[in-house]
């Protein structure tokens, strides 16, 4: 072989391994960067849940019949209501399951008997609670934070209390439409009714509007909207530190606490599903009551207070 083949031969070989080279070290870089990527998901990609696999009704640890609220996003609050209520803005949920109707009479005078909680004036209470299946009166957010907790739930945020009693359907005043209906709630009445005594909103829940206030997990800030978290927002503290706070040492929560629906004694304007009420939380006014929800995840695996 003459000189000059000799050295095209050893160019060729050169030029291949140098390019099998380059091949192998951008290949390498490729899945470091990959591993690196899969490595540094964020959360919010961890433990989804496939809803698909959820029932989509269950019993509850204190016997009281749940529906799951499907994971989504609406338009929180009203720019015709109150100042409170504004702005309308995005909130993303997590799924969750509530409770259908309010805690009734029977199912409290249960919680009482088991735990040994502080017994209200029975006598006063049948004075609008008149059965064992009219919701529960004269009730402080205290007495319905033991009873959720006793059951292990939680109280609704006030975002999710309000997704759920649109009933997924958005830009609606009342669970049911835009026209007040005293046929359709309780309010502006004498007296409470029993549970389910009216028809359900689109998700099966009795009872948003009217019958008896209800009790939230969040503090109330009347300005709130105009910050609020985009996704799981809740008011106050955090998730994790709500259930620990308050059985640990219960004067760290501070602040009024806020009610949903309205009651019978409410007007149209404040059954209104956009409508906030607050309140202290030792306070045990004669139609405040509660429903409890859970949580699909474990609390401490949702991003609560997220801004994406």
């Amino acid at each position: 072989m003459r000189m000059r083949d000799k050295i095209l031969y050893m160019l060729f070989w050169v030029g291949n391994l140098t390019l099998i080279y380059v091949f192998l070290a951008v290949t390498t870089c490729f899945c470091i960067l990959s591993l690196s990527c899969k490595k540094n998901k964020p959360e919010t990609q961890k433990g989804r849940i496939n809803e698909a696999s959820l029932s989509k009704t269950k019993i509850g640890a204190d016997g009281a019949q749940m529906v799951l609220i499907p994971a989504g996003q609406f338009h929180m609050g009203s720019e015709d209501g109150a100042d409170d209520e504004k702005p309308v803005h995005q909130v993303t949920l997590d799924a969750f399951y509530i409770d259908v109707n309010e805690v009734t009479v029977k199912q409290y005078k249960k919680f009482v008997s088991v735990t040994g909680h502080i017994a209200p004036n029975w006598s006063e209470v049948s004075q609008s609670a008149r059965t064992n299946d009219h919701p529960m009166t004269g009730v402080t957010w205290d007495d319905a934070m033991a009873y959720a907790i006793w059951a292990g739930k939680r109280l609704p945020t006030e975002a999710e209390w309000e997704y759920a009693a649109r009933g997924g359907v958005p830009s609606q005043k009342y669970p049911w439409g835009n026209q007040a209906n005293p046929t359709l709630a309780t309010y502006s009445v004498a007296m409470p009714t029993p549970i389910g005594s009216h028809q359900p909103n689109k998700y099966g829940l009795y009872d948003l509007a009217g019958n008896v206030y209800e009790w939230c997990l969040d503090e109330y800030e009347k300005n709130y909207y105009k910050s609020s978290p985009k996704r799981n927002p809740i008011c106050g503290r955090n998730m994790q530190e709500f259930n620990k706070t308050f059985s640990m040492d219960r004067k760290k929560l501070k602040g009024l606490r806020v009610l949903r629906g309205g009651s019978w004694t409410s007007s149209a304007e404040l059954i209104r599903v956009t409508s906030r009420s607050r309140f202290e939380p030792t306070a045990a006014l004669h139609d405040f009551g509660f429903r409890c929800v859970e949580s699909v995840q474990p609390n401490n695996q949702i991003n609560w207070n997220a801004d994406y």
